[in-house]
Parts: C-alpha cells; structure tokens; sequence
C-alpha cells in the first residue's frame, strides 16, 4: 500500500513541479491529497471535491487567520470558492 501511495505522490508532484512556479510546490500538502482521496474513495466528483476541501482544511489546521487564501472555509470573506 505504501508503495502505491509513494508513486501517486510522486506523480502528482511532478506534474505539481511542471505547472508551478519554483518554490511553490507544497510537498506535505500533496502527501495529505493524495492520502485524503485514496481514503475517501470518492464515488462521485461532488464526493472527490468534498475529499480535497477537507484535506486542504486539515492540512491547513491551526493557523487561524493567518492561513493561506486557500485555506479559508467556503463562503468566507478571503475564500476564493465562494
């Protein structure tokens, strides 16, 4: 299992690495995507997309308001899925 959870990683990374700009790959959030979707089993791209805001939430846990703009919950004033 830890195997095909590395190179899923490994995968998104790359094309995280090919897309963005340097520096800006966040590796422990990828880790917690891509461990986050394999868990949730999403049937459903509701399901899936419901899978990555709790994951980007848990991952950005604990840093009130000084959190990344892309942490902040649906429908509020900095979110940007409003």
């Amino acid at each position: 299992m830890e195997v095909l959870l590395a190179n899923e990683e490994k995968y998104v990374r790359r094309i995280a690495e090919a897309r963005l700009s340097e520096g800006a790959v966040d590796v422990k959030l990828i880790r917690t995507l891509v461990t986050v979707q394999f868990l949730a089993g999403a049937q459903t791209a509701r399901d899936g997309r419901a899978a990555v805001r709790a994951a980007v939430d848990a991952h950005h846990r604990g840093y009130g308001n000084t959190a990344p703009p892309d942490a902040a919950p649906a429908g509020s004033p900095r979110s940007t899925t409003s």
